[in-house]
């Protein structure tokens, strides 16, 4: 099993989906070999983690999530909120 990171921070600002679309754009003059990837069993994921000490929210349009889709990658989205 292949496993990679990418972290990027994000504080201070409301909307978080400008950072994901840098790192897909990143990707995507790689888009056949992540294609190899998936055809071999892989599977692809971007998750963004968000703490839930801040309210913050994004929307991500239809163009960008086809943009995601033509990558095979699944998005997911996880809050991690303040433990009493």
């Amino acid at each position: 099993m292949n496993m990679w990171t990418y972290t990027a921070q994000h504080d201070g600002k409301r909307f978080f989906f400008d950072e994901v679309m840098n790192l897909v754009a990143r990707l995507e003059p790689h888009a056949a070999r992540l294609d190899e990837v998936v055809k071999t069993g892989g599977t692809i994921e971007l998750i963004v983690s968000l703490d839930g000490y801040n309210t913050i929210g994004d929307t991500l349009p239809p163009a960008q999530m086809a943009r995601l889709a033509h990558l095979n990658i699944a998005l997911g989205i996880e809050v991690f909120p303040e433990f009493s």
